[in-house]
């Protein structure tokens, strides 16, 4: 009997009803009612054995685990290989996907509205722009973004600062038990001497407090003589205790203008009324040399130099003009709703769709906006025009072939300022002019 019901398994039934299937299809019309009783009875058999086989398996299946052992039993192999595998898979398939994202041009996130070609020729234009000749190589600042960078870049627009210059000392040196020598190199990427004018400078260092009033003095040394010391500024510290440390700031504007035989450097000495030097430190608590010096001190004792050129007392004196006369147009600005006269419309500026968002700190994008539309004849005041572009366009409209129609430009710009890594690693905040319209009119 066992032998018999074994020969009638489900999986064998199947197959019998497809070769009988496939028998109906192939065989003669004569010989059609021969095969339908041969399925009919093939059926009935098939009914009956299942009908018996579902009952033994109710009553077996009250056994525990039953169902899980029949289960895997009736798996076939290509089945338990295809399980095992396809985890597998997927997770191969992240992980190449991960790894070609991270290794694009651009982050996952992103998408660019621009060919590669027309992005090599955005980062050679902005580079120009920038006064650089190649884009910084690092990844990451090696030391991090001080608070007091991100609340100048802030307000650096409104002192008309072309430059801000942020250095940590290469070399740290104890030279007494109440002394520092610290030494900076001043050496930069992009640089024009001979319009530069330093505005001021500051040194900004990190003192824990104490409970007792600090006195501390700063030295310019000599270059040629480093036992001669020039007293810079002195200040007394009282100490806030509502804070573990304090930033004190210490002028040092008068060092930095002096002319010294080499420009790129320049040394002070700091000397604390203390006797406890590590209260210069946040965390350091072992007075030693300091020529390889660890981040919390080097972060302790930044130089910011303030520079301004030429351009930005110009654009100062222009920014002055252009607020007066602006405040002027908005008394009788009546300007036309037409979506097709000459209008000031947005443009988007994202430094991430170049890939510079590892040495562009801020902004990651900004509105520079542009400038469309038609210039209308006969054209009228509140088009922001001049009387040679009125004039102009009147001779257009007799013979366009002797002078071009007025075109819809950028009357009025705005600088930005971007906080950056140069290619040396130094913080730098550069107020670049003309980098956002304001205003558009008919030229």
């Amino acid at each position: 009997m066992n032998k018999f019901l074994e020969s009638f398994k489900p999986e064998i039934l199947v197959e019998q009803r497809v070769k009988v299937h496939d028998q109906l299809i192939t065989t003669p019309i004569s010989a059609a009612l021969i095969v339908t009783a041969t399925i009919r009875t093939n059926f009935a058999t098939t009914t009956k054995v299942l009908t018996r086989r579902t009952i033994t398996v109710e009553e077996i299946e009250q056994k525990r685990n039953y169902h899980c052992y029949r289960a895997q039993r009736q798996i076939p192999s290509l089945k338990i290989l295809e399980s095992v595998l396809f985890p597998l898979i997927i997770i191969f398939y992240s992980l190449v996907t991960s790894l070609s994202a991270a290794t694009t041009n651009l982050p996952p996130t992103v998408t660019s509205r621009f060919s590669e070609q027309e992005i090599q020729l955005l980062r050679e234009a902005f580079l120009r722009k920038f006064g650089m000749k190649e884009q910084p190589k690092q990844i990451k600042p090696t030391i991090p973004v001080p608070y007091y960078m991100w609340s100048i870049y802030e307000n650096v627009k409104k002192e008309d600062i072309a430059w801000v210059r942020h250095y940590y000392p290469h070399s740290i040196m104890e030279l007494d038990n109440s002394t520092l020598l610290l030494q900076y190199d001043l050496s930069v990427t992009v640089r024009n001497i001979t319009n530069e004018i330093v505005n001021r400078a500051e040194l900004k260092l990190k003192l824990r407090n104490e409970n007792n009033r600090k006195h501390i003095k700063i030295y310019e040394v000599d270059q040629r003589n480093s036992e001669i010391w020039r007293l810079i500024d002195a200040k007394f510290i009282e100490s806030d205790f509502r804070e573990n440390y304090q930033w004190v700031e210490m002028d040092v504007t008068e060092a930095i203008r002096r002319k010294r035989p080499d420009m790129n450097k320049i040394d002070f000495a700091m000397k604390l009324s203390s006797s406890l030097l590590t209260t210069y430190a946040s965390t350091s608590h072992q007075p030693t040399s300091y020529s390889i010096s660890p981040y919390d001190w080097k972060q302790a004792s930044a130089l910011v130099i303030y520079v301004q050129t030429d351009d930005t007392a110009r654009v100062r004196k222009k920014r002055k003009a252009n607020t007066r006369r602006r405040h002027q147009h908005k008394k009788h600005d009546h300007r036309s709703t037409n979506k097709n006269y000459c209008r000031r419309t947005q443009l988007l500026v994202d430094f991430n769709e170049l890939n510079w968002q590892d040495w562009i700190l801020a902004p990651s994008s900004y509105s520079a906006y542009q400038c469309q539309g038609e210039c209308p004849n006969p054209l009228t005041s509140h088009f922001n025009t001049t009387n040679h572009a009125i004039v102009q366009g009147l001779i257009n409209s007799v013979d366009p072939s002797l002078v071009p129609a007025p075109c819809c430009v950028p009357t009025e710009m705005e600088s930005l300022a971007i906080l950056y890594i140069d290619v040396e690693g130094k913080i730098v905040i550069k107020n670049y002019p003309d980098m956002e319209v304001l205003s558009c009119g008919c030229r």
